[in-house]
């Protein structure tokens, strides 16, 4: 578990750093790291034929009461795994 809900959705301080007890959702996307990090650099191709990605998580957390609006902590990258490390 990682310390990600260091505030809450009021932008109080929390105590309890790394559970949140609210409504909340994630939303999952394949991050590329290399082409983030230098543009000028062309992303070298896997054996495969694929560029090397990541995952990016998001959780999306709601509010105080029924229709208010939604909090994002993240993101939080997942890095890619490689064969044989």
């Amino acid at each position: 578990m990682i310390e990600l809900f260091a505030n809450d959705v009021n932008g109080q301080p929390r105590a309890e750093k790394k559970l949140l007890p609210r409504r909340n959702y994630a939303i999952f996307a394949a991050y590329e790291t290399q082409a983030v990090v230098d543009y000028s650099m062309p992303v070298v191709a896997e054996k495969q034929g694929t560029n090397p990605l990541s995952l990016a998580v998001d959780f999306i957390v709601q509010g105080d009461g029924i229709y208010s609006t939604t909090s994002k902590y993240g993101p939080v990258v997942i890095p890619r795994c490689e064969f044989g490390y």
